[in-house]
């Protein structure tokens, strides 16, 4: 009985050497940055996943949002309400068409499938905003222009969320972090090498500090 016990034990601790059990000051997990630069945008931030890829995810409300059965794109002044009469939409694949220019075509892929409303996360195929988007982050954001981008967007009543999904590969041990990929957030790369800070996590704070001592806090994400 103490052999097999010793085993288990044995098993446990390998597993989580990998990063699959998450502990307290564990990096892995749901981030959050509060009031980005981009005033449109005013909450953002990283997500630290267990293989060792991160994504970025961004609060879009204030720039994308159903509203009834209609989609709302811009802000302010510059805000246009799609009606559902311009939606092509079938419970999986929806799509904004207008004369002939496709403005966003979304595919479903969390597989609820239902007419009754926009709630749900869905891909982003082509479009206008899919162009706007990804060339806006490429634009802003070094060491992975090249790289293709999967993009989500999560629809929940009058809110949105749009994740960049495994944008970055990271290490993260004994407080140092190393990023690669769209790495530009925690310091500059211009030769597209990986970028490394410092990091430290406390009462669920995440601090990270680029090599030129610009620090970052986020805030863990609770479920």
């Amino acid at each position: 009985m103490k052999r097999t016990a010793s085993l288990v034990m044995a098993s446990a601790l390998i597993i989580c050497t990998f990063g699959s059990c998450s502990s307290k000051n564990s990096i892995i997990g749901k981030w959050e940055m509060q009031d980005l630069s981009d005033t449109e945008v005013k909450v953002g931030g990283l997500e630290f996943k267990d293989n060792g890829k991160g994504s970025m995810f961004m609060d879009t409300t204030s720039i994308l949002h159903a509203e009834d059965k209609g989609i709302v794109v811009g802000s302010g002044e510059q805000a246009f309400k799609f009606e559902e009469d311009l939606i092509n939409y079938d419970g999986k694949a929806l799509d904004i068409n207008i004369q002939g220019q496709d403005i966003i075509t979304l595919e479903r892929i969390d597989g609820k499938n239902s007419t009754d409303n926009y709630n749900g996360e869905f891909e982003l195929k082509s479009g206008v905003m899919y162009d706007t988007i990804v060339e806006g982050i490429k634009k802003n954001a070094s060491g992975g222009e090249d790289q293709d981008l999967t993009v989500h967007i999560s629809f929940d009543g009058s809110n949105s969320e749009v994740t960049f999904v495994d944008i970055f590969d990271y290490k993260a041990e004994k407080g140092k972090l190393e990023i690669s990929g769209y790495a530009s957030f925690i310091g500059e790369s211009s030769d597209g090498k990986a970028v490394n800070a410092d990091f430290e996590i406390k009462d669920d704070v995440l601090k990270v500090t680029s090599a030129e001592g610009e620090t970052e806090e986020l805030v863990k994400v609770k479920k």
